[in-house]
């Protein structure tokens, strides 16, 4: 291919110059010229390859990792301005730093599930307006989307532990960011100059954001965080992150209601029946019922329901205490934005004792499981 352009080019200059009677050659002719000399395939790491269509969609297929371009420029470099989209394809895991730096026009880019870094400022100074990382994804290089000023929306990949330094920064269009859970670092600059950035949901295992990681963030209003106000103070945030720390954070579990009723008094062996209702648990959530007899927990009951929990006590002989709690699938009590365990005690049934006739009568009802029940609800 390579010498094929040569000899090729050999016959050009030398046109060119009978022609013009110089070695100067015109516009037109430089133009043919230099998409002679462009190639449009090649090879771009060990195992990969790349192909240009139209010169507007540019491929990358094989297995294995992109060349890095720190000193050399991308095989497809002649095209920087024409390309809009690019495809890598399943069997690629990297994106070799600088590929796609200052590529204009360049609009969308797809994704493979066996990518697992993207090097530093790949994507830097594009036109791109959606990112999707899959989770495949575990390592991003500094300025990955760097000055992408038309990005809307960015999916980030749960794979991720960090965010590296100026990753985001200068993108004034992206107007909310989800920090995956397993992220415990956002560094410096991160998303700086994120003038339309106005929600922010915070890792729930955050510990640290460096200097300026939200500097010139001005619109940002709300910071989602998935813990409590106590949690919120082992946070490192470092200086100039003003509007970060000036925004309403909204701690975890915040509205959670729980219903229960109050105390209420029972004739001795009665049926009881306990109503309670929970509002606004997350989904996957649990409630409980605890009941007391005596000072100790006699049964603790659970439920998938996060309307209501209804547990009947029977042959009601001592007085009854219940408390009510809403937990996790695992069984771990949901806290508030104080840490503290979200349960309400629901008061104490009292049990008043009957004359002789009543409990004779009560006896045999027993005997026949026909005894009066009495519905406790909130």
């Amino acid at each position: 291919m390579k010498k094929t352009l040569s000899v090729l080019l050999c016959l050009i200059l030398a046109l060119g110059t009978v022609l013009t009677g110089t070695a100067k050659i015109d516009g037109v002719f430089g133009s043919l010229l230099m998409k002679a000399a462009a190639e449009t395939s090649g090879k771009c790491g060990e195992n990969l390859t790349w192909s240009l269509s139209d010169s507007s969609v540019l491929t990358i297929s094989g297995k294995g990792q992109m060349t890095d371009f720190s000193e050399d420029l991308p095989p497809w470099d002649s095209y920087s301005g024409s390309v809009k989209q690019v495809i890598i394809e399943n069997g690629v895991t990297s994106v070799g730093a600088n590929a796609f730096f200052a590529y204009a026009n360049l609009e969308s880019v797809a994704l493979p599930d066996t990518l697992v870094s993207v090097g530093s400022f790949a994507f830097c100074g594009c036109s791109l307006k959606s990112v999707e990382l899959p989770g495949s994804v575990t390592g991003l290089g500094e300025g990955v989307f760097q000055g992408c000023g038309k990005l809307q929306n960015v999916k980030l990949s749960n794979g991720l532990t960090s965010i590296n330094g100026f990753s985001f920064s200068g993108c004034p269009n992206l107007k909310e960011i989800i920090i995956p859970d397993n992220v415990k670092t956002i560094c410096r600059e991160a998303f700086a100059e994120c003038s339309g950035l106005k929600s922010l949901t915070l890792s729930k295992n955050i510990s640290e954001i460096q200097t300026g990681a939200f500097y010139g963030c001005n619109s940002l209003k709300d910071v989602y965080y998935d813990n409590t106000s106590k949690d919120r103070q082992n946070i490192t945030i470092c200086e100039h992150n003003e509007k970060l720390e000036n925004a309403v954070w909204h701690y975890k579990n915040p509205n959670i209601r729980i219903n229960v009723a109050g105390p209420r008094s029972v004739n001795e062996r009665t049926n009881v029946f306990i109503v309670a209702t929970a509002e606004n648990v997350p989904k996957g959530s649990m409630i409980y019922m605890e009941i007391y007899q005596n000072g100790s927990m006699v049964d603790k009951w659970f439920t998938e329901s996060t309307d209501e929990i209804n547990v009947s006590v029977f042959d009601v002989r001592s007085d009854i205490d219940y408390t009510v709690g809403v937990c996790d699938k695992e069984k771990t009590n949901l806290t508030d934005e104080n840490g503290n365990a979200i349960r309400v005690n629901g008061g104490k049934i009292t049990v008043k004792s009957v004359g002789f006739f009543q409990k004779i009568i009560l006896f045999f009802k027993a005997l026949f499981n026909n005894l009066p029940g009495v519905t406790v609800k909130p």
